[in-house]
């Protein structure tokens, strides 16, 4: 087999891996807009925050096609763990 091209192999080296994670919510009924069923968190640098809060590693939470009372959201990184 042949040995892939230097670039590529090097691309191939500096690849990160990590940790995510799928959160699934389901209510009863929708509280959100179907039209927009998703919301993305910003999340500030308050002081009531800890840097370890894992709640900061949610990124947001999608609405799921075919299933109008579930949302799904991403948790990543070490709080995933």
């Amino acid at each position: 087999m042949p040995s892939l091209p230097k670039d590529t192999a090097e691309a191939i080296d500096t690849l990160k891996f990590g940790t995510v994670d799928k959160i699934y919510l389901e209510f009863e009924e929708p509280f959100w807009d179907s039209d927009n069923p998703g919301f993305e968190f910003l999340w500030s640098n308050d002081a009531s925050y800890k840097e370890s809060d894992w709640v900061k590693s949610i990124f947001g939470f999608d609405g799921v096609l075919k299933q109008p009372n579930i949302l799904l959201g991403f948790i990543y990184g070490q709080a995933a763990r």
